[in-house]
């Protein structure tokens, strides 16, 4: 009885680590996409800039 009630505890503490991860997975989900979008908007500019150069 005692083991049970032990391992129900462990259950649940395991459980609250999994959602800690995963609401951790999913802002560093949201960041790396923010990232990525920066990092395509800069070479967008970084282009753009390199054809003004060459017309001139």
């Amino acid at each position: 009885r005692r083991k049970w009630l032990r391992v129900e505890q462990e259950l649940n503490a395991c459980k609250e680590v999994l959602t800690k991860a995963e609401t951790e997975r999913g802002a560093l989900e949201v960041k790396l996409k923010h990232a990525r979008n920066q990092v395509d908007v800069e070479i967008r500019r970084r282009q753009k800039a390199e054809a003004d150069c060459a017309k001139l």
